[in-house]
């Protein structure tokens, strides 16, 4: 009898119990590769002895180089789906959640200016932007979003009003004491654009590169693109549908932000830096 019981109780324990969310093994190979060849790129030489994509684009164009923290802030939104779908099965409340993430921000902008810090922490001039405080608040912001609200459209229609936002302000908007952008500077010049012009006034002499900062505060707003297209990457990998499928929607989705980012290219250079 007792064994009977036993056996009853194991059939009718939560599935949730039996079969825990299993890890996405596609996304740690991509991971892994992104990992890999960024050490490649920090370790592969400069100048005249480094092959042309183990280094940055000077300005406007782009390398495979400049793919590398792009893809760490893509795979940053598809990591938060699978693991905010995993806490909330397990019975977690989305307050619990919001307080976990507020604490990761937190604690990986933290890590970031002791980085930029170490060794010597000059407070008076310490860089306060850098890769993991953009990595915190783009990943602050799409797991609000997405805790807020879980629709794939809500994602979208941010992840698109954050990109041609970001164009209107840097393409039509005056910069003070500058001018219009391609009437009185080029576009997207190096010093002479919005992300430079605010970062100076804020941060005066905390900017990587004196009079900008390539991640400044400005360029957070496509950076925050860049992670909800992960986000969105993440539920459509948690729809109910075969491999074959899941594999021929990333495809299409690939080869068409290929193809429309190539058009708004004419118009709106490709640039990592501002």
């Amino acid at each position: 009898m007792a064994t009977t019981v036993t056996r009853k109780a194991v059939s009718t324990a939560p599935q949730t119990m039996v079969n825990p969310m299993k890890r996405l093994v596609s996304l740690d190979v991509v991971r892994g590769i992104t990992i890999a060849f960024m050490i490649l790129v920090n370790n592969g030489g400069s100048g005249r002895y480094s092959y042309s994509q183990l280094e940055h684009s000077a300005w406007n164009g782009w390398t495979l180089t400049d793919l590398v923290f792009p893809s760490f802030l893509f795979i940053a939104g598809v990591s938060l789906v699978f693991s905010t779908e995993s806490r909330l099965a397990r019975g977690e409340s989305k307050g619990a959640l919001r307080l976990h993430v507020l604490k990761r921000s937190v604690t990986l902008f933290l890590l970031g200016l002791v980085v930029n810090g170490f060794p010597l922490f000059h407070l008076g001039t310490l860089r306060i932007y850098g890769v993991l405080q953009r990595i915190a608040i783009c990943f602050l912001f799409a797991s609000l979003l997405y805790l807020w609200n879980s629709r794939a459209w809500v994602a979208a229609t941010t992840a698109v009003a954050a990109l041609i936002g970001y164009w209107i302000l840097m393409r039509w908007v005056p910069i003070p004491g500058i001018g219009v952008p391609t009437h009185s500077v080029p576009l997207l010049d190096p010093n002479q654009n919005w992300v430079a012009y605010l970062d100076r006034k804020l941060l005066p002499g905390r900017l990587y590169e004196g009079v900008r900062d390539p991640e400044g505060l400005l360029s957070d707003i496509p950076a925050m693109g860049t992670i909800l297209f992960g986000v969105l990457t993440g539920i459509w990998l948690r729809r109910p549908k075969s491999l074959s499928a899941k594999a021929t929607g990333l495809l299409v989705a690939s080869l068409s932000g290929l193809l429309l980012g190539s058009l708004w290219n004419v118009w709106f250079p490709i640039n990592k830096k501002p």
